[in-house]
């Protein structure tokens, strides 16, 4: 029964992933990359249930809106997404400081993946750095888009870490009790 908590905190991001179909502002403040960090922390041994949760809601969401998923794109997703899962894992880092970078780098990772295959751009430079800092012409600018993705990510892996140390507590008791 040790898998109940993290099947419950990955449908919690799966139904919070599908809210941004009703509610297009929660896009950017995904909890996405939040689980992944706890999960680095405390819940190594379950890692394929958030794996299969993002899988799972991505091909459900890319159907809905129309989307072609490139081989690439994936690539890049589940590499920020691993990546993410290891930050969760570092010992000498705290929770805000592992929360800055996994979004900074899924950021500027993603940044770079749309200058790199999106026809808006140009193929310089200072076209990267646009993009990156301004993003694409018509959309709110990209770095608001990090900044709601920085408070939104650190506010959930904070309220997932206090979930977490809690049940964790809870299973510990749980067992001193079967053991007496």
């Amino acid at each position: 029964m040790k898998w109940v908590f993290p099947t419950l905190l990955t449908a919690f991001v799966v139904m919070f992933r599908f809210a941004g179909i009703e509610y297009p502002e929660l896009l950017n403040v995904t909890p996405l990359f939040a689980l992944f960090l706890c999960f680095g922390k405390e819940l190594a041994g379950y890692i394929y249930i958030p794996i299969f949760g993002f899988m799972l809601s991505d091909i459900v969401l890319n159907a809905h809106y129309g989307y072609q998923t490139s081989p690439t794109h994936f690539l890049f997703t589940y590499c920020a997404l691993y990546a993410t899962y290891m930050i969760g894992g570092l010992k000498n880092f705290g929770l805000l400081s592992k929360s800055v970078i996994a979004t900074t780098g899924f950021f500027l990772l993603t940044s770079f993946m749309a200058w790199l295959s999106n026809p808006a751009y140009g193929s310089s430079f200072g076209d990267m750095v646009y993009a990156i800092v301004i993003g694409e012409p018509n959309y709110p600018p990209a770095y608001l888009f990090y900044l709601k993705s920085l408070v939104g990510n650190f506010g959930f892996a904070f309220l997932f870490d206090l979930a977490t140390k809690y049940h964790l507590s809870k299973e510990n008791d749980n067992s001193l009790h079967l053991l007496s």
